[in-house]
């Protein structure tokens, strides 16, 4: 027995937990995609620098496999990409933030990022919704398990 206490209710308290994993709660849903994203650095800029492969995606942001980590978190990155619902196709092209780098595994040059696209449009929204709803089938868990 480690501890006794009264207050609020009298417990003992028997051991300390083991290490304890926070994980944030997602704000949407994340479905499988796998599509081709052209990239550019930076906000400003012309032209594309190069192309990603999306993996996820959510009526928020992307998944994105890249050949190199294409920045820090917090930085900021131009995207575009096709979206095809059914019989419509939409083009995004708009700003997007890095919130998370990872290195892949087997191959530390290549890089998972989770970006956050912050200036869609109405429209881009509304695509962005029904693309994640048409796959609902194909959702992936906060673990990062499929289902």
């Amino acid at each position: 027995m480690h501890a006794f206490s009264q207050s609020p209710l009298d417990y003992l308290v028997l051991s300390k937990p083991a290490n304890i994993r926070r994980l944030r709660e997602r704000r949407s849903i994340r479905v499988r995609a796998q599509f081709p994203v052209r990239y550019g650095i930076g906000e400003e800029g012309a032209g594309y620098d190069g192309v990603a492969l999306a993996r996820g995606i959510s009526a928020l942001g992307l998944s994105v496999s890249a050949a190199w980590a294409l920045g820090k978190v917090g930085e900021r990155l131009r995207v575009a990409f096709q979206l095809r619902s059914g019989d419509n196709a939409t083009t995004i092209e708009t700003c997007a933030i890095i919130r998370n780098v990872q290195a892949e595994s087997g191959d530390p040059a290549h890089a998972t990022l989770g970006l956050e696209l912050d200036r869609l449009t109405p429209a881009e929204q509304m695509a962005m919704k029904v693309y994640v709803f048409d796959r609902q089938d194909d959702v992936l868990y906060w673990t990062g398990s499929m289902r």
